[in-house]
């Protein structure tokens, strides 16, 4: 009994240890196919979540089917359509902090689809928002209504012509084409040196070029948050091409981990981390920094892709 009692309060100072709910709302339980419908994400929580992580997926959303039975095992891939930006907004109720994300999906197959566990990094620990099923079905044909086939319509050819026919009538309009092509060919290979040049420009010249055109644009100055997500991507994509890895689709730890493989200064890292962690508070916890820091992080892009590209270099010689 005194075992009983003892895990009784451990579960209990675990539950408010940790204090945060997570939900998964649908909107609707059965849909038809192509009909949209909206999948919201949902944390209660006693304390601001400023550190919070959250991955947001694009173009779509992978699930399970179970092929049109609800009993059957849910072990099918399916992909629901992301048809809506991903939108997502926090507020206080009392003395609980709240934060919701919605996704507007669709799908175009009829099955039971179960949209699995969503992960969230809250802090230093790892949170999975439930799974959650919906069915989708196909529409229902009406018996009073005929099926219309599609009817073509054929232009007849009017007897045979011969080539030398063809071209006394045609020929004027080839004569133009073969005049055309002839000029764009020049047009190419006239400009072939400076398309070379072009071409020649390296990754680093090519991504500060990104950051002084995301700087210059001042569109932080209407939506910072958009500014901070363009300016992570940017960062994240010169790491991608720079070592040749996908961390477009990583969190910001998962970034850290890999960086660290390819011997990479610890102040640099804490630097890259740094940025995308600021940047993913301004995107989930509608953090506000001033105008000064917003200068100073893009400074630290810069400093970021110069400071990798020459050590590449050095690494090379």
């Amino acid at each position: 009994m005194k075992q009983v009692k003892l895990h009784i309060i451990f579960l209990l100072l675990t539950g408010c240890a940790i204090g945060q709910k997570l939900e998964t709302l649908l909107d609707k339980q059965t849909m038809q196919i192509g009909e949209p419908f909206c999948l919201t994400y949902s944390i209660i929580s006693p304390v601001s979540l400023h550190t919070s992580i959250y991955d947001i997926r694009m173009g779509t959303m992978p699930a399970k089917s179970s092929g049109g039975s609800s009993d059957a095992v849910l072990n099918v891939p399916y992909e629901l359509e992301v048809l809506a930006l991903f939108e997502d907004t926090s507020y206080t109720d009392g003395n609980q902090f709240i934060w919701k994300g919605t996704y507007t999906l669709t799908g175009w197959d009829s099955a039971y689809v179960i949209i699995p566990p969503e992960r969230i990094l809250l802090g230093d620990s790892t949170f999975y928002f439930p799974a959650a099923m919906i069915q989708i079905t196909s529409p229902v044909a009406d018996p009073t209504k005929d099926i219309y086939d599609i009817n073509e319509e054929f232009t007849e050819v009017e007897g045979e012509s011969t080539l030398l026919t063809f071209l006394l009538k045609q020929g004027w309009w080839i004569f133009l084409v073969l005049c055309g092509a002839s000029y764009f060919v020049w047009k190419k290979y006239g400009r072939k040196s400076k398309g070379n040049q072009e071409k020649e420009i390296s990754l680093r010249d090519r991504i500060i070029q990104e950051i002084n055109a995301l700087e210059s644009g001042k569109s932080y100055e209407s939506d910072l948050k958009e500014y901070y997500f363009q300016l992570s991507v940017i960062v994240r994509k010169f790491l991608s091409e720079h070592y040749q890895l996908r961390l477009m689709e990583c969190t910001t730890s998962e970034v850290r981990g890999v960086l660290m493989q390819h011997k990479i200064a610890s102040d640099t890292i804490d630097v890259i981390v740094k940025l995308l962690n600021q940047s993913d508070m301004v995107k989930f916890a509608q953090s506000q920094p001033p105008r000064e820091e917003v200068y100073r992080i893009t400074n630290e892009a810069r400093q970021i892709v110069d400071e990798v590209a020459t050590l590449n270099l050095a690494n090379v010689e």
